[in-house]
């Protein structure tokens, strides 16, 4: 089977990056990073802003390359783009049920009850120092200018700037008409799609493609 038709299968068949609540190995260190990154740099950060960082760290580099950074699913939750494997194991640190599978190693996440504007009021603080090694330059310069751009924003601002019309969650959320559910739920597991970013850039799309081929097989094999 071509590269190029096994890509467009797995599309067509709908297969998730991610389905587990753990963050997959092929990946773990990766994420843990970024959080550590960004925990260090931004003080405090509580999650609901963290999750939203993660989520405009692969919009920002879906736009400049084609290639997301994390490898995390976004899902369209009430508040915005949310993985859903972060959003538990972090949740699962600060009730003190994370594992050697989880981010555990990388932050500590502590429930703070000061009336923070952040509603989850769960603040991240890094557990040790920030590790390079995973990254390539081009991806330490996105991750600075989402930094630059988003870090002294607060939680309920880029909750907005997600759901202005035309990003990328606003069109998922009218597509499938999710507004209706979250009158009843805060999540769902539609994907926040960013192929559309990329859709009329031949070199881009061919490149986010690829890489959701790659987090696919990574998946698999690291399972």
């Amino acid at each position: 089977m071509a590269f190029n038709t096994l890509i467009f299968n797995l599309i067509a068949m709908k297969i998730p990056w991610h389905r587990i609540n753990n963050i997959d190995p092929s990946i773990k260190d990766k994420v843990g990073n970024i959080l550590i990154y960004l925990s260090t740099r931004i003080t405090p950060l509580f999650l609901t802003k963290a999750l939203k960082l993660l989520y405009f760290i692969d919009e920002e580099s879906v736009k400049e390359s084609g290639a997301p950074i994390t490898g995390l699913k976004h899902e369209a939750w009430r508040n915005g783009p949310v993985s859903r494997e972060v959003f538990i194991e972090l949740h699962e640190i600060a009730n003190n049920n994370g594992d050697s599978k989880s981010l555990s190693d990388c932050v500590e996440v502590r429930t703070v009850t000061d009336g923070h504007e952040d509603a989850s009021s769960f603040k991240i603080i890094p557990k040790k120092e920030f590790d390079n090694s995973e990254f390539s330059r081009y991806e330490l310069e996105i991750i600075d200018k989402v930094i630059e751009i988003y870090g002294n924003k607060s939680a309920s601002r880029l909750i907005d700037l997600v759901h202005e019309d035309g990003t990328p969650y606003s069109t998922v959320v009218e597509k499938n008409n999710l507004k209706e559910r979250f009158k009843n739920t805060a999540e769902s597991d539609f994907p926040v799609d960013l192929y559309p970013l990329v859709a009329n850039d031949d070199s881009k799309r061919i490149l986010y493609l690829s890489a959701q081929e790659s987090f696919w097989f990574n998946k698999i094999v690291c399972k």
